[in-house]
């Protein structure tokens, strides 16, 4: 069980991780986006170009929101993933625990009829031996 949880955490460990470094892959895309779409504004000196820029930046702002969404269902489809495993490892739990649960009633069972036969065998003995003695 402890090592179920020390690698559970591992993983956890492990997928923030990679969960912070495609966050910061993004972050980098979405800088050097920035970076060329402030380039292209200072060269650009004509009224229709600058007017494609304005066109371009609601583009880059629609594109940042695309990958901002992407990135935010990767992590929550991430997530469902290891639920559904938690979820699974709890059922498979449950069922083991269930089927000790059966074995420890028929065992007891088993036990308590075990305890009346020798109760049994014990007074019917005893009687027997009280009508032989007298």
């Amino acid at each position: 069980m402890a090592a179920d949880e020390g690698s559970q955490d591992t993983l956890r460990l492990q997928f923030k991780a990679m969960q912070e470094l495609q966050h910061r892959r993004l972050q980098q895309q979405m800088e050097k986006k920035r970076e060329k779409e402030k380039e292209q504004e200072s060269r650009d000196d004509d009224q229709k170009e600058s007017m494609e820029i304005s066109d371009g930046l609601n583009l880059l702002h629609t594109e940042e929101q695309n990958l901002k969404n992407i990135f935010e269902q990767r992590v929550l489809e991430d997530e469902i993933q290891q639920l559904r495993e938690e979820l699974r490892e709890t059922v498979d739990e449950n069922g083991r625990l269930y089927k000790l649960l059966k074995e420890r009633d028929f065992e007891i069972k088993h036990l308590k009829k075990k305890i009346e036969e020798d109760r049994l065998a014990f007074t019917g003995s005893s009687t027997t031996v009280a009508t032989v003695l007298p």
